[in-house]
């Protein structure tokens, strides 16, 4: 009997090792990437301390794999190309120093600040889409406001439609095209804030782009 069970189970090793396990396909990993030069009209730094965020993202895109409209209600998960650090955080760091670089804010402070760091102006930012689609362009939609930190006081709503092609096929080509809509994004936060007279005195309105 004991022969017998050794015979079998030297059998089902011998089947485990004449069809090896399918290897599957290595992840890679992408980080969106702040723009160096944007349109250069920001001039000398002011006094102004500006706020960036809360920085609000939807549900489907907050996780590791990568998201593709594939429809008007459908999205696709990436089989291996993720997120080289959380998708939010990714955003608030470029667009961070997409503002830094586009603004003549003295500093780019994120939410939550501190007395410590007292802040003059802040810009909260809801994204509402931010991906790629079948056609190869990378879509950010988002809504965002300008308020007035000292007086608590809201100076306009805005909301960007911006859309940028990717310049190749593949997915490093839709990360790069993704970081020039936040890059757009910053040029246009910038400017609203160059509109603004110090303290906010003269701001108005509410307008959508």
């Amino acid at each position: 009997m004991r022969l017998v069970l050794i015979l079998i189970a030297s059998a089902t090793l011998g089947v485990g090792c004449a069809f090896p396990r399918g290897r599957s396909e290595p992840a890679t990993f992408f980080t969106l990437t702040p723009l160096e030069t944007l349109d250069g009209a920001a001039g000398e730094p002011t006094k102004e301390v500006l706020g960036l965020g809360p920085v609000a993202i939807p549900g489907y895109l907050d996780r590791p794999q990568l998201v593709t409209r594939v429809g008007a209600n459908e999205v696709q998960l990436a089989a291996v190309a993720r997120w080289g650090e959380p998708i939010r955080e990714g955003i608030v760091r470029v667009l961070r120093q997409d503002l830094m670089a586009a603004s003549a804010a003295r500093a780019v402070i994120v939410y939550p600040w501190t007395s410590a760091a007292p802040v003059d102006l802040a810009v909260a930012v809801d994204v509402l889409r931010f991906e790629p689609n079948g056609r190869g362009d990378a879509e950010l939609v988002a809504r965002w406001g300008l308020r007035e930190v000292p007086r608590g006081r809201v100076l306009f709503v805005r909301e960007s439609r911006i859309v940028e092609h990717a310049e190749d096929a593949g997915t490093g080509a839709a990360v790069a095209a993704l970081s020039r809509t936040l890059g757009a994004l910053g040029r246009e936060i910038a400017a609203a804030v160059r509109e603004v007279e110090p303290h906010g005195a003269g701001a108005a309105g509410s307008r959508r782009h």
